[in-house]
């Protein structure tokens, strides 16, 4: 994920099971000063209302792999 999403965006749009359409974009970026820590953040909505506030996640990975989670918005 560090080479994918450090300091970057990624934006996709996917289809679910019901065949409502979403948007999902992933961020990275650093967490600490060391650039040790790679905080990455997702949202999705479906491009309706929910676009002006999305369905938020985050967790964090340290170098060794291990995740952190963080709270849902």
């Amino acid at each position: 994920l560090v080479e994918r999403l450090a300091g970057r965006q990624e934006r996709s749009e996917v289809v679910g099971l019901s065949g409502v359409g979403y948007h999902v974009e992933l961020e990275g970026f650093w967490d600490d000063d060391e650039h040790d820590d790679l905080r990455v953040v997702a949202s999705i909505d479906d491009g309706g209302l929910r676009a002006f506030l999305p369905f938020t996640d985050s967790f964090t990975i340290s170098p060794n792999g291990a995740i952190t989670e963080h709270s849902t918005a």
